[in-house]
């Protein structure tokens, strides 16, 4: 970041060396050896570890789903429906889909989709495309997902999470539906 405001030698060296993955486990370790915290008892009690194990299984079942063909299962369902439903129904499917995984793990799978989409759908390739990644983004704040897991943590106590959690719940799914119908319509102008 600091590369791209005050551009200079050493920042534009350490940027092309050092990973951000790699300078949180090193800071993390230096606060572990330093016992900046007690350790114990941050992992036993103040670590959502439900919310963390459920990220990892949706993100790993997420990760088979080319593989498996469930990609190439919801192309042929796309294929049999009328145009006219084909906008509002990539915008419902990349929205579910993100409300368990980040939508930028999902987009390069479904980008490449957008022309064959278009084509049935009888819009543009860009409009499509701006379906396609809006659709991801507009259920981040899902609990399930990785926004709304990481908003979810820095709530306060399990009772005050569960309250925010069936919220975030609630608004995810009206902005998908929302979001499905304002892209049902505005394909009429594309």
């Amino acid at each position: 970041m600091i590369q791209l405001i005050a551009p200079n030698p050493v920042t534009k060296f350490l940027s092309s060396r050092l990973d951000v993955k790699l300078c949180f486990l090193i800071g993390s370790l230096i606060l572990f050896v330093g016992k900046c915290a007690d350790c114990g008892n941050i992992l036993k009690n103040h670590m959502n570890w439900g919310m963390i194990v459920m990220l990892m299984g949706a993100c790993t079942l997420l990760s088979e789903a080319s593989p498996l063909g469930i990609v190439d299962s919801l192309s042929a369902l796309l294929s049999n429906m009328p145009g006219v439903l084909i906008v509002p129904m990539v915008a419902l499917v990349c929205g579910f889909l993100s409300m368990f995984v980040n939508g930028a793990t999902l987009t390069p799978m479904f980008v490449p989709l957008a022309l064959s989409f278009a084509e049935m759908a009888g819009v543009s390739v860009e409009f499509m495309i701006i379906v396609i990644i809006s659709g991801f983004a507009v259920t981040g704040i899902c609990p399930t997902s990785g926004g709304g897991a990481g908003s979810l943590g820095t709530v306060p106590g399990a009772k005050l999470q569960s309250h925010v959690s069936k919220i975030q719940i609630t608004m995810a799914i009206v902005q998908m539906i929302a979001f499905a119908v304002y892209c049902g319509v505005l394909q009429f102008f594309f």
